[in-house]
Formats: structure tokens, C-alpha cells, sequence
């Protein structure tokens, strides 16, 4: 997991999704103050995500 500011992921997006793609990580965006606002994942891992929490919700 890594955390960033909303500043600093404008100054360094590419290399973040990159990171984000290739290690399947997340990064935690924060806003002033380091309060967490958001999260950066791929979209392989979102779909995951995704599908993991569909299960989870159906009835057994």
C-alpha cells in the first residue's frame, strides 16, 4: 500500500497507475492534512474487487 496527495499523484499519475497495474497495490489519496479521500487501483483488481463482493452479498 502507498499513500499519496492529490498533489503529488497530478505531478506523477503515469507513474502511479503503473505501479498500481504492475504490483496489483493500491494507493491511498489523501487530501490536505493527509485526511484519506480515495483509492487508486488497477481495474483488473477493481473488477476483482468487484466480483469478490457480489459473492459475498448472494445467498448461500
Amino acid at each position: 500500500m502507498n499513500a499519496m496527495s492529490i498533489t503529488e499523484l497530478r505531478k506523477n499519475l503515469a507513474a502511479a497507475v503503473d505501479r498500481v497495474t504492475q504490483d496489483h497495490d493500491y494507493t491511498i489519496i489523501t487530501r490536505e492534512g493527509g485526511k484519506p479521500a480515495a483509492v487508486l487501483m488497477s481495474l483488473e483488481d477493481f473488477a476483482s474487487w468487484q466480483e469478490t463482493e457480489y459473492l459475498l452479498r448472494s445467498p448461500a
